[in-house]
C-alpha cells in the first residue's frame, strides 16, 4: 500500500465514512471499518487482496466491533442479483461515457513475456484503470 488508507479516509471524510465499497479485503476494509460514520453502511463485493495467498486462511477484518459501535450495516453485493437491469445498465453508462461523464482509462502491454510482470502489477498498482495484455502485434489481428 503506497498511502496511508486510514488516514486519507479520515483527511476526505471527516465526519466519516458513510458508504464504504470494499472489494479488496484486508488492510483496505480495515482502514474502512476504522473511519466509519454513524449507521454507514459496507458493501462487500470482494476480498482480491486474500484470494491469491496460500496456506491459512487470511483472518477476518481485525477492527470488525466497529460495526457495533456506529451501528452499522455490512452486506454482501453480487451483480448476479441484477442481470434484468443489464440492458439500463449499459444504457446509461454508454450516455454517460458519450457526454463525458464517466472517463475511463486502459493500460494496453503487449508481448505475451511481459504477462507474469503485468499480473504482479495488477497486485501492486503499478496499472490505470483496466490492464490489458495483447499477445501479438495488432497487425497480426487484422490478418486474421
Amino acid at each position: 500500500m503506497a498511502e496511508d488508507v486510514e488516514a486519507r479516509l479520515r483527511e476526505l471524510a471527516p465526519a466519516g465514512v458513510v458508504v464504504f465499497f470494499d472489494n479488496v479485503g484486508g488492510a483496505i476494509l480495515d482502514a474502512g471499518l476504522a473511519t466509519l460514520a454513524e449507521r454507514a453502511r459496507i458493501v462487500v463485493c470482494g476480498a482480491i487482496s486474500s484470494v491469491y495467498e496460500t496456506g491459512e486462511p487470511p483472518p477476518g477484518p481485525r477492527n470488525y466491533l466497529q460495526l457495533g459501535l456506529e451501528r452499522a450495516r455490512m452486506e454482501g453485493f453480487i451483480f448476479l442479483d441484477y442481470l434484468d437491469r443489464f440492458p439500463e445498465a449499459f444504457g446509461r453508462l454508454h450516455e454517460w461515457m458519450t457526454q463525458g461523464d464517466i472517463v475511463y482509462a486502459e493500460d494496453i502491454q503487449e508481448g505475451l513475456e511481459l504477462a507474469p510482470a503485468i499480473l504482479r502489477g495488477l497486485f501492486e498498482g503499478r496499472n490505470l484503470g483496466k490492464q490489458l495484455l495483447r499477445i501479438a502485434p495488432e497487425a497480426a489481428h487484422s490478418q486474421t
